[in-house]
């Protein structure tokens, strides 16, 4: 183990606090795998980690799916194609594969940023508030595995004013009723 994977093994199996910022959101889902009835523990928190990096490659293809159906406008089997190349060119990639198979925060992170994005899509798409709502739940929940995640909240504003400028800029809004 190089770097923070050391500390972040150790961490996990006591609950503690690592170096700041302390990512308890990250300690506290990898915990969950020091559960499993097989493995050790260090074993345990790598496959955590490599599930993490899993799951997002799986977001990543339905999220790059809907951005291809918006750029092309149509459902054709092209689109399936290029999805599931872009998801494999990111799966073995060296950046990705390096931080999937390492006890680290980013595969998380990055499980994260997809799930964000791939509701922002939605909502646009549908204007449905559930869809923001979850966006910014997991933001917040995504702060706990890193901060830098918070460069998305200008995303999601932005992302809500433009979906409803029709009710926010309209003339009484703000005007004072007394």
């Amino acid at each position: 183990y190089l770097g923070d994977s050391s500390e972040f093994a150790g961490v996990v199996q006591t609950l503690g606090i690592p170096h700041p910022p302390g990512y308890p959101s990250y300690v506290l889902l990898a915990k969950i795998f020091t559960f499993l009835p097989f493995g050790s523990q260090e074993f345990q928190i790598g496959l955590f980690s490599a599930f993490a990096a899993s799951l997002s490659l799986v977001i990543f293809y339905y999220l790059f799916l809907e951005i291809i159906r918006v750029i092309l406008g149509k459902k054709d089997n092209i689109v399936y194609f290029l999805s599931s190349i872009s998801a494999l060119l990111l799966a073995f990639s060296d950046m990705f594969w390096s931080q999937a198979i390492m006890v680290k925060v980013y595969s998380l992170l990055f499980l994260f940023f997809t799930i964000i994005l791939f509701l922002l899509i939605k909502f646009w798409q549908t204007k449905k508030s559930s869809f923001l709502i979850w966006a910014l739940f997991f933001l917040g929940f995504g702060v706990g595995v890193h901060y830098i995640i918070l460069l998305f909240f200008p995303l999601l504003i932005m992302v809500a004013v433009l979906a409803y400028k029709d009710k926010i800029f309209t003339k009484n809004f703000l005007k004072i009723q007394i």
